[in-house]
């Protein structure tokens, strides 16, 4: 009975080491291609793969490991809302971190993402600015523009309801949408 002999696919591409495939034997001898590594390649690791070390004619002589990010977004530490996904073995490209930021007002400080408070509160001001002109526009003005119609035909009483409600309507608009609370400034 013949010895069973394994040889490691690589996988052209990545350079890859397979799974072992069970060498046939056939007319005398063991049939195994010639970019396979015949030697048993590294064990798996954590984060890692392991690949093929080719010589100058292609032929796999040896194994190593090769960090494996593949299918891991990436975030750009120089504008925290630019990430992408990795594709290809490798370490981290420069300036890309895996760690994903809190907010999209992170900046990348001694290795950690830390929200600028500043940007942060200038965003929620202008958003809530933006809210309440919005509202202000749908609702108070038509309501001021038919008080001063009414007020131009001589109806003051009806002239002065409108202008309570436009003033009970902005009222309304600023509880149900406050200014955001100012960060607080380290000394």
């Amino acid at each position: 009975m013949k010895e069973v002999k394994y040889y490691y696919p690589i996988d052209k591409q990545t350079k890859e080491v397979l799974a072992p495939v069970n060498a046939e034997y056939r007319g005398g001898m063991y049939h195994i291609p010639k970019d396979a590594l015949q030697s048993e390649p590294s064990p798996p690791k954590q984060g890692f793969v392991v690949v093929a070390i080719l010589d100058e004619s292609g032929k796999a002589i040896d194994s190593e490991y090769i960090e494996d990010y593949r299918g891991t977004t990436i975030y750009d530490e120089s504008d925290c809302t630019k990430s992408e996904v990795v594709s290809e073995l490798g370490p981290i490209k420069y300036g890309f971190t895996p760690d994903k930021p809190l907010t999209e007002f992170d900046e990348r400080i001694n290795n950690d993402w830390v929200t600028n408070e500043g940007n942060k509160y200038i965003a929620d001001f202008n958003h809530v600015d933006d809210v309440r002109r919005s509202l202000y526009a749908r609702i108070c003005d038509p309501l001021i523009a038919e008080s001063n119609m009414k007020r131009l035909i001589g109806d003051q009483q009806e002239s002065q309801e409108l202008e309570v409600q436009a003033i009970a309507a902005r009222k309304k608009i600023q509880i149900e949408n406050p200014w955001p609370t100012p960060p607080e400034h380290s000394s």
